[in-house]
């Protein structure tokens, strides 16, 4: 089944103790080459909640898919589709 949220804020809360954080590719194994977050059973997350706690691990691929996606909205409004 899909998961309808990831909260990936949690593994790097003010509870969860400093020896236990780590990145989310190589500790927390969650993290694929291509950036993306991803679910318990390998496929990618359609929402990941609270990636701001993350911040400088996923900014980079969130910044690509916006600009991604307003450039194919772009080419699509001089289209006139």
């Amino acid at each position: 089944s899909t998961t309808t949220r990831n909260t990936i804020g949690a593994m790097n809360g003010h509870r969860v103790p400093a020896h236990m954080k780590g990145p989310l590719d190589t500790h927390w194994k969650i993290k694929d080459k291509d950036g993306w977050i991803l679910d318990w059973n390998g496929q990618r997350s359609a929402v990941v909640h609270q990636w701001d706690r993350f911040f400088r691990e996923v900014v980079g691929h969130v910044d690509k898919l916006a600009s991604d996606h307003l450039r194919k909205k772009k080419a699509i409004m001089e289209l006139g589709i």
